[in-house]
């Protein structure tokens, strides 16, 4: 049972690492060196900002839901 599990997450583990190599390599060639750089910049600024709005949201969000909640 553990075996069956653990390979089928195996499996989704190589499938997401070529898919995206193969993505990727496939919009690079597509792109061209230079709109590809272009886009890579705008990923990489959207990921540096990502994880300053992430930092408090957690704990936000586990404050504000028993708010909410009505109980019977």
């Amino acid at each position: 049972m553990y075996l069956k599990s653990a390979s089928w997450l195996l499996l989704d583990k190589m499938v997401r690492i070529f898919g995206g190599l193969f993505i990727g390599i496939w919009i690079a060639r597509y792109l061209g060196p230079s709109d590809f750089g272009i886009l890579n910049y705008a990923l990489a600024y959207v990921a540096f900002f990502q994880v300053f709005v992430g930092l408090g949201l957690n704990q936000i969000v586990v404050r504000e839901i028993p708010k909410k909640l009505v109980i019977i």
